[in-house]
């Protein structure tokens, strides 16, 4: 085909002030004199599989310039980083584009395909991408209302191992003081049983002294002679 050709196709499916260079299995489609959109990539594999599934009649350079508007006036459906790569799954029609915005490139096209009629496909896709973006906002509300709960939650739980900390002090104060009763009890115990031995030992000495030990022998001879 001819870049007449090309440019007279892509200006009847309304594209306007577009550049393109298609060179080592690359299309690159730039549109001019919009500062808010940057130049992006479509890779061959893109380009063959949108040829495949989207548009059989569109050569390589207009099946290109077709996946930069589907990717423009897409939805971006999900997100996901993957081990420090960002992918975009963008959604244009019944049309999933697999997007790398960091390297700004399309990296392949799906046909969504529910199993029915292209028309009832693209409805339930549209029904399918309201409810996603539906349930992603809920999340965002939700992970916002969980932010600023978390941040209560944090005070509260602060405060309650603050006072845990208290507890523990006095706890271990109150164990500290249990130990030192313990100890001036068994001591005083100690000293009251040294006492009694003493006592019981200086008693003896009267007890077992010679003249007390006579006065035994004596008692045992006089019973014995009765």
């Amino acid at each position: 085909m001819r870049p007449s050709e090309v440019a007279d196709r892509l200006d009847g499916a309304g594209f306007c002030d577009y550049e393109i260079d298609y060179a080592a299995g690359v299309a690159r489609v730039y549109f001019v004199g919009r500062e808010s959109v940057k130049k992006v990539n479509v890779s061959k594999h893109a380009v063959k599989r949108w040829r495949e599934r989207v548009n059989p009649d569109a050569g390589e350079e207009q099946a290109a310039a077709e996946i930069e508007r589907a990717l423009r006036e897409g939805t971006v459906v999900w997100e996901e980083n993957e081990e420090g790569v960002m992918t975009q799954y963008v959604v244009h029609g019944d049309t999933m584009l697999i997007h790398a915005p960091e390297m700004g490139t399309v990296v392949t096209t799906i046909k969504v395909d529910f199993g029915f009629s292209e028309e009832i496909n693209r409805e339930l896709c549209r029904m399918q991408v309201e409810h996603i973006l539906e349930l992603g906002r809920r999340v965002k509300e939700e992970g916002a209302r969980l932010a600023e709960a978390e941040r209560e939650f944090d005070r509260e739980l602060a405060l309650i191992d603050s006072e845990i900390a208290g507890l523990e002090a006095r706890l271990e104060a109150a164990r500290a003081a249990q130990r030192r009763v313990a100890h001036v009890r068994e001591e005083a115990r100690r000293r009251y049983e040294a006492l009694k031995k003493e006592h019981e030992r200086e008693f003896h000495k009267l007890k077992y002294s010679v003249g007390y030990r006579l006065e035994a022998l004596r008692e045992k001879h006089a019973k014995e002679a009765v």
